[in-house]
Order: C-alpha cells, then sequence, then structure tokens
C-alpha cells in the first residue's frame, strides 16, 4: 500500500487504490473518522512533520484522485472544521485570491508560521503552518529540534482538550519522516527520527494516564525500506557482536508492522488486522457510524 491509501483505510475504515484520498475505489467520497467527529461536535486535530496536504493527513480531511494534487487536497481544510493543524506545506494554501489561509482566518481560525507563535492559545481554532513545501519541517539530521513533534503534540492536546467541552476529541499525529529516511535507507536519520516520534508516544500516553478515558493507538500504514537487522558480527556466539542494517529496497514493502493500544476498549485492537478493520474499530470507540 500507499500512504494515501493506507490512511484512507484508517480514516474512514475502507480501501481504496493507492493515491486515493478519502475516496473508494470508484471515486465515490467518503466521510472521515476526523468528519464525522467533528460533525458529533468533537474537537479534532492533526499534527505532522510533513505537509498538512501529505498523503496521511491528507487522509484525514481531503478528498482527491491523486495524492499530488495539493490544492485540491488542502480544500478539504474549508468543510472539516479542524481545531487544530500543525505541519509544513503552507505554500498550498497560500495561492489564490482569497487564499485557502485567508478564508479560514475569515472563519476565525489564527493561522502562524511556527509553533512558538501558539505558545500563548490554549483554545480556539488554531494552525501552525510552517513555510515550504511538504518537506519544509527539516529532519533531526537537518537541524530539526528533537522537541517539536513532543512540543506540537502537547500544544494540540491542550487546544483540543480545551475545545472539546467534555464532548472528547480526535487528534492524528504522525511522525511522518521516518519513511522518508527509509526511503533514503538512512539508519541514522530513521532512528532519530522514530525517538522523536517515540517521545511525542510517551507525551501522549502521559496525557492518557492524567485523563482517564483517553486511548492511545500507535501504529504505521506500511514499512519502508525492507530493513533487516541482523547480527553485526558473522559469529553470532560472541557476547557482544552488534548489530547491522541491511536494507532490501528503497520502495514501501509488504512486511507486517505493529499496532500498540493503550486506555479504554485496548483490547479491541489485539490480534492482526486489516487497515480497514482498524478504521472501522476507531470510529467504532468513537461511537460513530463506520
Amino acid at each position: 500500500t500507499d500512504s494515501a491509501a493506507a490512511g484512507t483505510a484508517f480514516s474512514t475504515g475502507r480501501k481504496t487504490n493507492n493515491s486515493r484520498l478519502g475516496l473508494d475505489s470508484a471515486g465515490n467520497r467518503l466521510h472521515t473518522i476526523l468528519e464525522k467527529a467533528d460533525a458529533r461536535g468533537m474537537a479534532t486535530g492533526v499534527v505532522v512533520t510533513s505537509g498538512v496536504v501529505h498523503a496521511t493527513p491528507g487522509a484525514f480531511f481531503g478528498h482527491s484522485m491523486d495524492r499530488r494534487k495539493y490544492k485540491q487536497v488542502a480544500l478539504g481544510l474549508l468543510d472539516a472544521d479542524i481545531d487544530v493543524l500543525i505541519g509544513s506545506g503552507r505554500q498550498y494554501l497560500e495561492e489564490g485570491d482569497p487564499s485557502i489561509i485567508g478564508k479560514l482566518e475569515k472563519r476565525g481560525c489564527l493561522v502562524v508560521r511556527s509553533l512558538e507563535e501558539l505558545d500563548d492559545v490554549s483554545e480556539g481554532r488554531a494552525m501552525a503552518l510552517y513555510p515550504g513545501d511538504n518537506y519544509g519541517i527539516p529532519t533531526i539530521a537537518e537541524g530539526r529540534s528533537p522537541e517539536y513533534l513532543p512540543q506540537a503534540t502537547a500544544k494540540a492536546l491542550e487546544i483540543v482538550t480545551n475545545n472539546s467541552r467534555g464532548k472528547g476529541f480526535f487528534l492524528m499525529v504522525e511522525g511522518s519522516l521516518i519513511d522518508k529516511m527509509c526511503h533514503a535507507n538512512d539508519a541514522a536519520g530513521m532512528l532519530a527520527e522514530i525517538r522523536d516520534f517515540d517521545n511525542a508516544v510517551g507525551v501522549a500516553l502521559d496525557y492518557a494516564q492524567a485523563h482517564p478515558g483517553t486511548l492511545v493507538i500507535i501504529l504505521a500504514d506500511h514499512e519502508t525500506g525492507g530493513l533487516a537487522i541482523p547480527s553485526g558480527n558473522a559469529d553470532f556466539h560472541l557476547s557482544e557482536s552488534g548489530i547491522g542494517y541491511v536494507w532490501g529496497s528503497v520502495s514501501h514493502t509488504a512486511s507486517m508492522v505493529p499496532l500498540f493500544a493503550y486506555g479504554p476498549c485496548a483490547t479491541r485492537f489485539g490480534g492482526v488486522l486489516e487497515n480497514d478493520e482498524i478504521g472501522r474499530r476507531m470510529q467504532e470507540v468513537l461511537g460513530l457510524q463506520p
């Protein structure tokens, strides 16, 4: 699968063709879990280290036959009243007169250019859209602060909590650049991005412990790179032989990926599950109709 089809399976509970966002294989529009949660009065949010209209985040609010039609994907933001959105790809929302950003601002949404500008924001609709394209936010290796994703996660949780008014919320957070590093077969870069994501998971788990009733699901949409981690020495009987990183591909693979769940209804996500089944169970847990 590619991220668009996998993201759509998670967000809608339906499988679709690669490259499609929020549409089934026949091209029919599907309602996403974020859109359904918003319609129920829940707060919603999306936080990524990529562009906000890239495949995975776009699958939760966008509807397009081609994931690369970023301006079309961005139009979904005018239909989905997302409470908080953090990532790059600002250029895709700036073009046109009035621009998508201009329309959002007229609706009372605060749109800034960095996470730091949200320091004093604790409620209301807010978007931190970094300049540049879908990779406008640097990788850890390129100098991104390792605090970015954990801090963005904490800020998003603060806003959706205050906006939820007791009705609950849905928040999707992605460590997007793990995939980029695996496409490049860059083991050091991959590890740095995974550590960053792990820190964000820690923020989410701390929040769940402090707020009973919160379900945290950690999963991947696919494996990239065909990574194997063998012994670093041919004599694997040694007490310490180190490890090696051996890549089998520069693309996506069919390797299975793990899923972890913590909180109420976590047992609903045990066993081996198809990606669309995960999407349906997420909706059921929120009391939404799949």
